[in-house]
């Protein structure tokens, strides 16, 4: 058993621990503000199951999550719409050289396209 501890010891145990404490003036935020999508509002969202976010998980392959408790997990928009920027594919070699070319996104791509050809909604 070990010998209990000073006052001395414990004031100098506290003094330390202050010294590390953030500023909050200048501390960066430790969570965001933004509303949390649960698994299924996540897979909702992307048009894909439950399943894939789980397998994908398991992979290291998912877009980035938060475990709130053991089994909760829940995903920030932001990190969706990155994971979908990131992960969009597009087959058509006609739309991949617009993106490039004129230096926008895929998504921004096929908005392009289909307002060039006419396609987009009138209203």
């Amino acid at each position: 058993m070990s010998p209990p501890e000073t006052s001395a010891a414990l004031k100098g145990r506290r003094a330390r621990r202050k010294d590390r404490t953030p500023n909050p003036e200048t501390a960066a935020p430790l969570f965001s503000r933004a509303p949390l999508l649960s698994e299924t509002q996540a897979a909702a969202r992307m048009g894909l199951s439950k399943a894939w976010f789980s397998n994908r998980r398991c992979l290291g392959q998912s877009p980035p999550f938060i475990v709130i408790t053991g089994r909760t997990i829940r995903y920030r928009v932001e990190d969706l719409e990155a994971f979908e920027r990131e992960t969009c594919r597009v087959a058509n070699p006609r739309l991949r050289a617009l993106g490039r070319e004129g230096g926008l996104t895929v998504p921004e791509a096929i908005d392009k396209a289909v307002d060039k050809a006419g396609g987009g909604n009138a209203g």
